[in-house]
């Protein structure tokens, strides 16, 4: 008894599962980069902030120190906006996970039932 059952489809499901996948792994790796990214940039924002009241105390390049530090806040501003920009296109490639997931699991759950149906058929044609 040999079923010609077509499993293109659960082929298909598997490799979108794959793809889906490896495309969110890719995500949370630039996420977890531009966390990083925001880390280093506030122990920046704390070193200037320090070099600039040591330059109020010394009366010495207080202007360059204050600039210093405003254009560090403002990349700063950048680096969160591209952390929860990169958080919600992480958590849409989550959704498109479990879409593929759910897809497969239906291809899968329809091709054992065409499995089942063929087998109780042949079982049925063969008493």
């Amino acid at each position: 008894m040999k079923s010609s059952l077509d499993l293109s489809a659960v082929t298909q499901g598997r490799e979108a599962l794959a793809a889906a996948e490896d495309r969110l792994r890719a995500m949370r790796e630039r996420q977890a980069a531009a966390v990083e990214r925001v880390a280093a940039r506030q122990a920046e924002i704390l070193a200037l902030g320090a070099a600039r009241r040591s330059a109020v105390v010394y009366g010495q390049g207080e202007e360059e120190a204050r600039s210093a530090l405003a254009s560090a806040r403002v990349a700063l501003e950048q680096d969160q906006e591209d952390v929860e920009f990169l958080s919600q296109a992480a958590h849409d490639l989550e959704s498109a996970v479990i879409d593929s997931e759910n897809a497969l699991l239906v291809e899968l759950e329809r091709v054992r039932l065409a499995q089942y149906e063929s087998a109780k058929k042949a079982l049925s044609d063969s008493i």
